[in-house]
Order: structure tokens, then sequence, then C-alpha cells
């Protein structure tokens, strides 16, 4: 990498110039690529933290001092150092969020999903439909299809983007507000707060 190349584009990307943004974005993709391989954050795909480190090149180039002549070490830190902060965000997000913070399929699987059985419904057949009428009744008809087909059916939230004709981002934010929906009812019944 020409540092002093890099220096110069910042100093046209500080001034809107397009061109220079997108050269720039051209000449750090490998170094965001490299650098996301490295982290795993639950709750982030790796696309996510493509664009968060995009995000945080383009916050250092309206930031950058041109004088410092250190831009490629400054924006590579300042990524670090947001990864950083992800990671410990999801990690503290974990400890508080309970079940529905790790494996949501997993859960959601092992505790809605009746199993099959040849004979008369029992009494946790019935229990189980009331548990997922109480952690459902909060989704519209939209979030009850995302649920069924990125959950139950293991698709992948950039299917379902597909599917739906979104763009990736909208669909992750999608599925976030239609867990945290369930969330408190879904609680309720591991705490057994919630009586049948």
């Amino acid at each position: 990498m020409d540092y002093k190349y890099i220096e110069s584009l910042v100093k046209l990307a500080k001034e809107k110039d397009i061109k220079a943004q997108e050269i720039l974005v051209e000449e750090f993709k490998p170094i965001i690529y490299g650098l996301t391989k490295k982290v795993f954050a639950p709750g982030y795909e790796r696309e996510d933290l493509i664009s968060e480190s995009y995000r945080i090149l383009f916050n250092c180039i309206a930031k950058y001092d041109t004088s410092k002549h250190r831009f490629v070490a400054y924006s590579i830190n300042a990524i670090k150092n947001n990864f950083k902060y992800i990671l410990r965000k999801s990690t503290q997000r974990d400890d508080h969020e309970g079940l529905l913070s790790g494996d949501i399929s997993t859960d959601l699987e092992s505790l809605l999903k009746p199993e099959e059985c040849p004979y008369e419904k029992k009494e946790s057949d019935i229990i189980d439909a009331e548990l997922i009428k109480h952690v459902f009744k909060g989704l519209n008809k939209d979030e009850l299809e995302l649920v069924n087909l990125v959950v139950f059916e293991e698709h992948t939230v950039r299917e379902y983007a597909a599917f739906k004709n979104l763009n990736y981002s909208t669909a992750v934010k999608k599925k976030k507000s239609a867990l945290d929906k369930m969330k408190i009812p879904f609680n309720e019944f591991i705490n057994n707060t919630y009586n049948v």
C-alpha cells in the first residue's frame, strides 16, 4: 500500500470527492476482509462486520487530521477498536438476555416444537400450543413468516431478504425486531412466570 497515495486520496475524500472515496474503499477492502475473518461476534454475520468497518473508515476520513500523515494506522486501529467494542457489547448482551441471546433456533425448536407422537394428544402438547400462542402473539404476519423461515425452516437472513426482495440490512433489522418482541413472553415461560 502506497501511504503517500492514500494520504492524497484522504485529502480528496475529505472534500467529498466520490471517486477518491471509492478508491479508498478498494484500497482498504483486503485489510477489512482480512480483519473480519478473525472476528466472531454473536449476533453479527461477517457482512455486518464488513459494513461496520466501512462505516468506521468513513468516520475516520471525516475526523482525520491530514497533517499527521498516518491515516492507514489510524483507520486500522479505529476498525480494530470498533471490533473490540462489538465483542464487548455482544458478550454483555449474551449475559443479560437469557436464552434468546444465544442460538435462538435451538432454544425455540427444543421448547416450542412438540415431538411427533403416534398416540393421542398429551397434556404437554396442549401446553406447547398455548406457549406458541403466547410467544408469537405480538408478531404480525410478516414477522411470523420471517421467524418460521429463519428459525424453523433454517433459511439464512440473506435468503429471506432475497425471497422478500429486501436489502440485507433491512432483513436483519426485521429479524431483530421480531426476536425482541418474543423475548419477554419467551423468558416469562423459561422463568416459570407464565401460567397456562
